[in-house]
């Protein structure tokens, strides 16, 4: 009879340790995996929720500067009511590039042309039909064409009140930007004289 040496006590224990170490391994791996796609889809909805709500912001803001023209269009078109669409802008701004702060500067909303989050006018929000197109520079002569003209201001009371009503906005940008930037690209027309 052939008597068989046990294993000793020791070679259990480091097999057990080696296979619970291949599972840990495994199991990180797995989580790693796991994690990288949970932070994926989180990034993604996040981006998503961000779209959203600037389209809803954008939807707001035009309904309400659609607002301010249809009550031009009902009454003629008369100066006073295209002069008071061309003062209205959308309070506390937008957010136009998702980061949560409505005070930077953007320059792909208007095509090129730079605006402030928090200083934007019905006129780059929508566009309203009124005899002419009422745009930023049309809006300018509208202005100082009711001032001036229709209540009687001089120029310098008129300059004052373009000065007054018409911001640029409170974003910062680079110096090359400001050209570029609907108000300082206009500054030469600011005037009613």
């Amino acid at each position: 009879m052939r008597i068989y040496k046990n294993k000793k006590g020791t070679e259990k224990p480091i097999e057990i340790f080696i296979a619970l170490f291949v599972i840990l391994a495994v199991a990180m791996v797995l989580l790693k995996m796991f994690s990288g796609q949970i932070s994926s889809k989180t990034k993604e909805l996040k981006e998503m929720e961000q779209r959203n709500k600037l389209k809803e912001n954008l939807a707001n803001a035009k309904d309400f500067c659609d607002t301010k023209c249809t009550n031009s269009m009902d009454n003629n078109c008369a100066l006073k009511d295209k002069a008071q669409f061309c003062i209205s802008y959308i309070e506390g701004g937008i957010d136009l590039n998702g980061n949560g702060i409505i005070n930077d500067y953007d320059a792909t909303f208007l095509g090129g042309i730079g605006v402030c989050e928090d200083q934007l006018y019905c006129p780059q929000i929508t566009d309203c039909n009124c005899g002419v197109k009422l745009t930023m520079k049309n809006c300018i002569n509208i202005l100082c064409t009711y001032w001036v003209g229709e209540q009687g201001l001089d120029v310098d009371k008129a300059d004052g009140l373009l000065e007054r009503y018409y911001k640029p906005g409170t974003c910062t940008m680079a110096k090359d930007d400001e050209d570029l930037h609907w108000y300082w690209a206009n500054w030469d027309l600011m005037l009613c004289s």
